[in-house]
């Protein structure tokens, strides 16, 4: 509860800098619905919007895909990178005790993750035959689309894409500086929506490859009844409706005058 309430007064500030005030109600959208079911109604009051719910579509598959996902496949995504190298460190791990684990590796390091790490992420993968690694892709989307599961650090982008592509994801959320993806993480493994791992500064091996070895028999996110969740589109329309028949009818009126 402490966490969410930090969080709030952080969004709450965020506002009052970049001086955003909505009066009406279509504000932000693709939010997640998972914080008004966390017991935290003060996170979905920031006055910096009325927050709605989309989901990204119409996604293009790019020229180029990496020759790993001719076939089914895990990515592992840190978003930026960085802050995403115990992650990356934690799936390596994992893979270098289990090689027989369900799904062969992508890992996207991040194009901010230092570059001696990534260079050494680079060749412990190279290493593997089941592991490949890149540092960045400009169509993350398309590799989310078509991977059979997705291991990520729990950022919004990330988690909105997993939900409205319906993946199963496997979420190790950060806890510092902010407990952002920790809250949305916990609160959509409680919901059934995704599997969390904690970060214990560990990273056991055996840890993480039972996590990935149980993610081909998680529920997909649409198996899970959660009322409202991802109904951008017909909020959006409900929302606009009253805004587009105000415009219809004085421009009707206009012509009438003119006439």
């Amino acid at each position: 509860r402490d966490a969410r309430r930090v969080e709030a007064d952080r969004l709450h500030r965020l506002a009052d800098r970049h001086a955003v005030e909505v009066a009406d109600p279509v504000g932000l959208v693709r939010a997640d619905r998972t914080d008004d079911r966390a017991g935290a109604p003060e996170v979905g009051r920031v006055k910096a919007a009325r927050l709605l719910f989309a989901e990204r579509n119409g996604l293009e598959r790019p020229p180029r895909l990496p020759e790993i996902t001719n076939r089914p496949y895990l990515l592992v995504t840190t978003g930026g990178g960085g802050d995403g190298e115990a992650l990356i460190e934690w799936v390596l791990r994992a893979y270098e005790k289990d090689p027989l684990l369900p799904y062969p590796a992508l890992l996207v390091c991040g194009p901010f993750m230092q570059p001696e790490r990534q260079a050494e992420f680079m060749d412990r993968a190279a290493a593997l035959k089941r592991v490949d690694a890149i540092t960045f892709s400009g169509h993350l989307e398309a590799l989310v689309a078509r991977a059979a599961g997705v291991v990520a650090m729990g950022g919004y982008n990330t988690f909105c894409e997993v939900l409205s592509m319906d993946k199963r994801a496997l979420i190790v959320p950060r806890t510092a500086p902010r407990q952002e993806q920790f809250i949305r993480a916990s609160r959509a493994a409680a919901l059934g929506l995704v599997n969390m791992l904690a970060d214990d500064g560990r990273y056991d091996a055996a840890i993480m490859a039972a996590a990935l070895r149980h993610l081909p028999r998680q529920k997909r996110p649409s198996e899970i009844v959660v009322p409202g969740l991802l109904e951008g589109l017909p909020n959006v329309s409900r929302l606009v409706a009253p805004w587009v028949e105000k415009g219809s009818e004085a421009a009707q009126q206009d012509d009438a005058r003119r006439a």
